[in-house]
């Protein structure tokens, strides 16, 4: 998503943004291919000038000014966010399970 009007003007325009991550209590990673920290797949990251304090996504920068539209769409119910315990990266796809909990209900159309 670009910045501006273009992107932010693009993304408040969709039905519905979802975003799922793996959680561990254990790691700051979610496997050596994906990411860290793992928060940041719901946009949460460190704290500026830290590498150990994380702040969730309402705290961050991009969000509280609303800077392409996911404050939008959280205001408005479109967005959803959610981390999954020990959900690993590879697994978002490749385990039946998981993508059935958790991917496909997404995927359904709206009546």
């Amino acid at each position: 998503v670009g910045r501006g009007s273009v992107g932010k003007g693009n993304f408040v325009k969709l039905k519905k943004a979802v975003f799922l991550v793996g959680s561990f209590k254990d790691r700051d990673y979610d496997s050596k291919l994906g990411l860290e920290p793992w928060q940041s797949g719901i946009f949460g990251f460190y704290k500026p000038g830290t590498d150990d304090e994380l702040l969730p996504m309402e705290k961050q920068k991009l969000f509280r000014e609303d800077a392409f539209g996911l404050r939008t769409l959280h205001e408005s119910g479109r967005l959803h966010v959610e981390a999954v315990p020990n959900v690993e990266h590879g697994e978002w796809l490749s385990s039946r399970k998981v993508f059935q909990r958790y991917v496909l209900p997404h995927l359904a159309r709206d009546k």
